[in-house]
């Protein structure tokens, strides 16, 4: 009785104490990804991306009348509570697993230990400090799956009570008004446990109207969608005019395009789980596999185990639907109910080895585990009171335009940021502010146009050769080129002459010289650069390497290099001694033509250094661009690959470079195409059109709209080279 006791006490001690550092850790304004969308729509009371959070903007509205520090902030606020609770219900579901693993009063330590493990989680504690729906999601279905647990007998008992079945129901429903991925798992889960342990409770049809009815209870806010998602409500994506936008909206098929089958999927699925496994300190997952695997060799509670591996892993199903990222909050957060429950499982199969080890050692394995997790939750740093970059860099932008501007963004982390100023904090109303990815929905060009009314999706005709989007985004910045100042935040957005100011690219005529970087934002994140390697670093290596290709396409060969060298800050010192007096000519080489193959949004270190060996062979030093790609081409770095050939086809080595482009189309057959466009070079550089050709005609349906573009580059620069002179490789490279 007082081991439970000190066990009750514990638990209460560990959680109300990770609320209070939740509390302190929390981001004192916006963050990079959704949080500055969601802040934003939750204090207009809006609807946010699809599938639309109703039931975040409702209890979010309810934080932001706190008292406390600013709006996003109280925003934040909301995902430290809903982290306590998750972590209380934690301790719930670990005592409820110690109920069925048999009377032990060393079962006792298990809740605690589990608290304290979840509780510093790297991924659980970045939900926690960030304005997200994934930790109030987690508390709701932690509390689906504690009343299923309820709802079952342990064994001995008398049978559970059905009622808990409407209350599982409601809990499963409310988490789908959160992100329904979380939903559609706890109520996966919910039923499995209930199949698998207690199949007769499904046999009465009060059951089923109990639990049906929970469900319809728990999506009642999706109401809030309807009511406001409408014209001359922002944000709001799309109208609810009828029953099949409706459906759009809350089941997300914006983002279909993004869903991914087939070896993708299962290349997804196994990175999540090596980050499951890495970031959990590896030990959880051993102790609970350890278990499992004996229990199914020993015929004992193979149901229950079978129950437990299923609550495990059916979250890591839905992170087949795209490529995982471990920097993302989304896909961090996908995992967020895997994590809990084997963290509220593992100390629990460590003590139920004493019958087999010994209660000395079952309580090592367990303290070990729970020490490790903590050990490895410790190398995480989101400590964020001090956290202002993102917030920063959206008052920068803003203070950088002109009256009555259109700025077009590439990514949302700044868009969202501006987004957020403009509807929380009423900045800068006379700013119209374009997102690309969504400049192809008429809803979205018409709230730019409430604050721009130059902007008309009526008279906007796409450019061809483009994707919608990206399309439309042009057309945008081509209809008000003579009444608008215009900005954008991505060199590739139109083909235009781009002056830097800053933050942000001008586009139009240069009157003076491109300013730096903002020296506070700049100082900011040197001095905390562990605090923002939640993303935030890609996001600062993806600003300078935008503006290191806008000042390449100026001929600004110099500053180009000095950009990718200040990206590149981990091999800062190698950089300064290796182009120490790199100095451009007056009349650098023509521009390569090979383009980035990654997304662009995550401008990584391989990314950077293969675009520093294209401005360093521009500037007439191949020996020194061949030193930058070493490193990443013998690490099999497509992006090296693909800029190694070139530079081995331009200097004249056709064998080399066709070796290379061969060997990348069998090791990368996704990005083949990429290949096939080099292979076309290699033939035209011996005199061969109709090879040329034919290796371009391979590349058609179904490649994107970066390689289509990159065929037709090839063909404007082969084709003339091949008719003026077949024997003359210097007039291709010309051209």
């Amino acid at each position: 009785m007082r081991l439970q006791l000190l066990s009750k006490v514990a638990t209460t001690a560990f959680v109300l104490g990770a609320a209070a550092l939740y509390l302190l850790w929390c981001a004192p304004g916006i963050l990079i990804y959704d949080t500055a969308e969601l802040s934003g729509a939750v204090f207009r009371l809006g609807v946010s991306h699809p599938p639309g959070q109703p039931t975040y903007s409702i209890i979010g509205k309810l934080a932001q009348l706190l008292p406390l520090g600013s709006i996003s902030f109280r925003t934040n606020v909301l995902s430290a509570v809903g982290a306590a609770a998750s972590l209380w219900l934690t301790a719930r579901i670990a005592r409820e697993l110690c109920g069925r693993s048999g009377p032990s009063p060393l079962l006792e330590l298990a809740p605690p230990l589990a608290v304290l493990a979840l509780g510093t989680s790297g991924p659980f504690v970045n939900q926690a400090t960030r304005a997200e729906v994934y930790s109030p999601a987690l508390a709701c279905v932690l509390a689906a799956l504690v009343c299923v647990c309820g709802a079952l007998h342990p064994p001995g008992e008398r049978p559970g009570r059905v009622p808990l079945l409407a209350a599982a129901g409601i809990w499963a429903g409310l988490a789908a008004t959160l992100h329904p991925a979380a939903g559609l798992g706890a109520g996966i889960v919910g039923l499995l446990a209930v199949i698998l342990l207690e199949p007769g409770i499904l046999r009465g049809v009060r059951s089923w109207l109990y639990t049906v009815a929970g469900l319809v209870a728990g999506n009642a806010p999706q109401a809030f969608i309807v009511l406001r998602c409408r014209a001359g409500v922002e944000p709001c994506w799309e109208p609810q005019t009828d029953v099949a936008a409706f459906w759009r909206y809350v089941s997300g098929a914006a983002f279909r395009r993004n869903v991914q089958s087939g070896a993708a999927a299962v290349d997804a699925i196994e990175a999540a789980l090596d980050f499951a496994i890495s970031s959990t300190g590896f030990a959880a997952m051993i102790v609970v596999g350890l278990v499992i695997v004996l229990g199914l060799f020993s015929g004992r509670r193979i149901r229950d185990l079978a129950c437990l591996s299923l609550a495990i892993l059916v979250p890591f199903a839905f992170l087949a639907v795209s490529p995982f990222n471990e920097v993302n909050p989304d896909t961090q957060g996908y995992l967020l109910p895997s994590l809990s429950v084997l963290f509220a499982a593992a100390p629990v199969c460590a003590l139920s080895l004493a019958s087999r080890v010994g209660a000395v050692i079952a309580t090592t394995i367990a303290l070990s585990t729970t020490a490790l997790a903590v050990g490895h939750g410790a190398g995480w740093s989101f400590a964020r009171a001090g956290y202002y970059l993102p917030a920063d860099l959206a008052e920068r932008a803003f203070s950088e335009l002109g009256p009555k501007a259109l700025v077009v963004t590439k990514s949302d982390h700044l868009a969202f940021g501006m987004q957020y100023g403009q509807l929380a904090e009423g900045a800068r109303p006379d700013v119209g502010v374009m997102i690309e990815g969504l400049a192809g929905r008429s809803q979205h060009w018409r709230e730019v146009a409430r604050r721009r009314p130059e902007i008309d999706v009526e008279r906007a005709r796409p450019i061809g050769g483009m994707e919608l989007h990206g399309a439309l985004a042009y057309a945008a910045l081509q209809m008000t080129r003579d009444s608008l100042g215009r900005w954008v935040e991505s060199p590739w957005v139109t083909d235009e002459r781009k002056c830097i100011t800053g933050a942000l690219m001008r586009v139009g005529p240069c009157d003076g010289g491109a300013a730096e970087l903002p020296i506070s934002i700049e100082r900011e994140f040197q001095r905390r650069r562990r605090e923002y390697s939640d993303g935030t670093d890609r996001v600062i290596r993806l600003w300078r390497w935008n503006r290191a290709w806008a000042r390449e396409a100026n001929g600004e060969i110099d500053a180009a290099v000095g950009e990718i060298r200040a990206a590149l800050w981990e091999d800062r010192a190698e950089l300064d001694a290796r182009l120490a007096g790199f100095q451009a000519p007056a009349e650098p080489l023509p521009a390569m033509l090979t383009p980035p193959i990654a997304d662009a949004w995550i401008a990584d270190v391989s990314l950077l250094r293969a675009s520093l060996a294209q401005f360093l062979y521009r500037g007439r030093r191949t020996d020194l661009a061949l030193e930058v790609l070493d490193r990443d081409f013998r690490a099999g770095n497509p992006q090296a690959a693909l800029v190694l050939a070139e530079i081995l086809l331009r200097d004249g080595h056709l064998a080399e470079a066709a070796r290379i482009y061969r060997t990348f189309a069998r090791t990368y057959p996704e990005h083949a195409g990429y290949a096939l466009v080099g292979l076309s070079f290699v033939e035209a550089a011996r005199g061969d059109a109709r090879g040329a050709e034919a290796y371009l005609a391979r590349v058609g349906k179904g490649a994107g709209t970066r390689l289509l573009a990159y065929r037709d580059r090839a063909r404007r620069a082969i084709v003339p080279a091949i008719l003026r002179s077949r024997d003359s490789r210097e007039d291709m490279i010309r051209e």
